[in-house]
């Protein structure tokens, strides 16, 4: 990226966004510190963003390529839902059967998609008419048909079994690790939400997530219009996030105050874990040290942690 940087554009992008950009394939594989990763060089070949590549990629460990196929196509074709004016709580009534997941999206979308598949035995006549009775538009359809195949095709070509496990969980892991970079955590009402780029986002209110609460959540894009909405959600449960980012993303934050050690776990800007830590063993060095000082200072009742401390001299 150093070398990118050295080169005269005729319009100079600003750096920061380069090293946001920079970071961002980082996080999602592409790069390390030598360059372009293996699956880096799987993403290029793949017609799709990095992010939509990512989870092509993750949906291979997670044994969900026939989902993710599925759900790459439909996240990267023009919209399915159609809101015809002056038939918005049709429209709504009828999208609202396919919302039968309602942590993702993308698992609606592959909803749509399977039904629509179930609709193929049928002379393609009736197909568009089951579309345009649910509101769906059959352009979109067709094209992430399409796609669909253009990307198990790519996938076949290097070596992919498409297949599916059915495990609903492991295919939400699948998105969430594409879609990671794009994440946002609930402040305290549980209504808004803040990224690395956004004090507060909310759900769009298209989405079939909306009105659900959640600790956290991945989005595709960010729609400012009165606010700034998020489109495209998918559940991420807390407990995932050591699996799907690197180690080297995350970054964690001691602090010792009134005798109580505490540790915050930062993901670039954003703090998505507090706890207080007792136990010495997992403390680091550093902060060990200072309590010990702090202890020689004040007498051992004092604190906290005096009676963990005296236990630890005796077996001295």
């Amino acid at each position: 990226m150093s070398e990118i940087l050295k080169l005269n554009f005729m319009d100079r992008p600003d750096e920061e966004r380069w090293l946001d950009a920079e970071t961002r394939l980082k996080i999602l594989g592409a790069l390390d510190n030598r360059g372009v990763t293996d699956d880096g060089l799987r993403m290029e070949r793949l017609p799709v963003s990095p992010m939509i590549g990512r989870m092509l990629l993750a949906s291979i460990a997670y044994g969900c390529t026939r989902e993710m196929c599925t759900i790459a196509a439909a996240l990267t074709a023009r919209p399915v839902f159609v809101r015809p004016r002056g038939k918005e709580d049709e429209s709504k009534l009828a999208h609202a059967r396919f919302f039968a997941n309602v942590s993702s999206d993308a698992a609606t979308l592959f909803n749509v998609m399977r039904a629509w598949d179930n609709q193929q035995d049928k002379p393609r006549r009736e197909c568009f008419a089951w579309a345009r009775d649910n509101f769906l538009s059959s352009r979109a359809l067709t094209e992430i048909e399409q796609n669909r195949q253009q990307m198990m095709a790519i996938l076949e070509k290097e070596g992919v079994e498409i297949v599916s496990l059915g495990n609903a969980e492991q295919v939400l892991k699948a998105i969430a690790a594409g879609l990671i970079v794009n994440l946002a955590i609930a402040h305290s009402d549980d209504r808004s939400f803040r990224s690395n780029d956004h004090d507060n986002i909310y759900i769009h209110p298209g989405s079939s997530t909306w009105g659900s609460r959640m600790p956290m959540f991945v989005y595709t894009t960010i729609v400012e219009t009165s606010r700034a909405f998020a489109r495209n959600i998918s559940l991420l449960r807390p407990e995932w996030l050591s699996e799907l980012l690197p180690k080297a993303a995350l970054q964690e934050k001691w602090n010792i105050s009134y005798g109580e050690v505490s540790v915050r776990l930062y993901y670039r800007n954003l703090e998505i874990s507090r706890r207080i830590v007792t136990d010495l063993a997992e403390m680091p060095a550093y902060i060990r040290s200072e309590l010990e000082a702090r202890q020689n200072r004040t007498l051992p009742e004092q604190s906290a942690f005096g009676s963990i401390w005296a236990i630890r001299r005796k077996r001295r």
